[in-house]
């Protein structure tokens, strides 16, 4: 039941954000499959990998943007509405309102623990974007 709720919530919350970024027609059903599908791989990849989560967070977003690329080419999009819903479900929410909380609080052990979480999960995001766009476009002119 948990598992459901879950996937709802992010079905929810990526076609929210689709509807408010405006993307319309197919394109909105697949942008929140791009949502859906970066939170399990992100899952199935927590589950295998339990530490550190950075890795886990590095596969969903690069799982994410190999499907967003496939996509994009067949509905002749542009990637970037399927990339940016898609990584809806990556935001650390908690961890980043967490770590502005203990920095307005003046709790300085905790707040640079979770500034450096949330810039690992940032950086491992951006990775496997950059990672898996860039070889699409290295193969695109191969």
């Amino acid at each position: 039941m948990i598992i459901l709720l879950d996937f709802l919530s992010v079905i929810i919350s990526s076609l929210a954000f689709a509807v408010i970024f405006g993307i319309k027609g197919k394109n909105l059903f697949f942008s929140c499959l791009a949502g859906v599908v970066s939170h399990s791989a992100f899952i199935f990849a927590e589950y295998f990998v339990p530490q550190p989560e950075t890795v886990a967070y590095l596969f969903a977003a690069a799982v994410m943007t190999l499907y967003c690329e496939i996509f994009a080419r067949v509905n002749k999009t542009p990637v970037t509405v399927y990339l940016v819903t898609g990584l809806i479900p990556l935001v650390p929410g908690k961890l980043i309102y967490d770590t502005m909380l203990y920095f307005t609080t003046n709790n300085s052990a905790l707040f640079f623990e979770n500034l450096l979480r949330s810039f690992g999960i940032a950086a491992a995001v951006a990775l496997g974007v950059v990672g898996v766009s860039t070889l699409f476009r290295i193969r695109k002119k191969v």
